[in-house]
């Protein structure tokens, strides 16, 4: 896909031949991606694979050895991130959610296998509908998209280095502090602090219910929500049941 913001999954359905010794998922991405194998998250770097540019994308690798099963579904979410969002300054309606990614397999009995990004891949669009790093995020559970075969991308390998800076994980798990009633009405969650993050929430609500989060640092002098230092930024999240 094409669209702007749009996310796009791509599955690649494979079988083992052997009891395996190690396997490594080489991957990285025009755009942020986020990988999964036979349900499970594949490594824990955050918004990977970091800041991009259009002159150089870093790679990473992850052992994906216990997640391996006799039959594996690999699955890669791909959005625009720095690539292509508004952050970077640079927005275009053509650029597609690429990935580029190969499985290294060693069997046991010492035999080699390797698994590339190919048109034996299938791509589709995720009920992620929108991921930008500046807007938010909108997310209909009720949304689904037929597979068809991936397109494969004539593009410059040479912009593809392998990871050079820090990788952005998972530091701590904040529980709110305060539950505020705003002077306006508004209900506000107070984590007591600024940060750097995103928040998890278990809802109770109807299919096709539609919540929404937006995010701020401070209150006004009276004491309700206050974003306007964002500017353009919506930073919101949106979910739909």
């Amino acid at each position: 896909s094409n669209i702007l913001y749009e996310c796009v999954r791509h599955i690649k359905e494979f079988s083992l031949k052997g009891r395996v010794k190690k396997a490594t998922l080489c991957v990285t991405s025009l755009g942020c991606y986020y990988p999964l194998l036979n349900g499970h998250r594949v490594g824990d770097f955050i918004l990977a694979p970091g800041f991009t540019s259009r002159k150089r994308v870093q790679y990473q690798e992850y052992d994906v050895t216990e997640l391996l099963r006799c039959d594996n579904k690999l699955e890669i979410v791909v959005g625009d991130g720095w690539y292509n969002g508004k952050i970077n300054f640079v927005v275009a309606n053509d650029v597609p959610k690429a990935l580029i990614c190969q499985i290294d397999i060693l069997y046991s009995d010492k035999t080699k296998e390797t698994l590339v990004s190919d048109d034996t891949w299938l791509s589709c669009k995720d009920k992620l509908r929108f991921a930008e790093l500046y807007d938010g995020e909108i997310y209909d559970s009720n949304f689904s998209d037929e597979p068809v075969r991936a397109q494969v991308l004539d593009h410059d390998k040479k912009i593809i280095v392998k990871q050079q800076g820090v990788y952005v994980k998972e530091q701590q798990r904040l529980s709110p502090l305060d539950i505020i009633k705003a002077p306006n009405g508004d209900t506000l969650i107070d984590f007591g602090q600024n940060l750097t993050g995103y928040f998890e929430f278990t809802l109770n609500a109807k299919k096709g219910d539609r919540v929404a989060f937006t995010v701020c640092e401070e209150l006004d002098k009276d004491g309700n929500f206050y974003n306007d230092n964002y500017r353009t930024a919506k930073n919101r999240v949106t979910y739909v049941l």
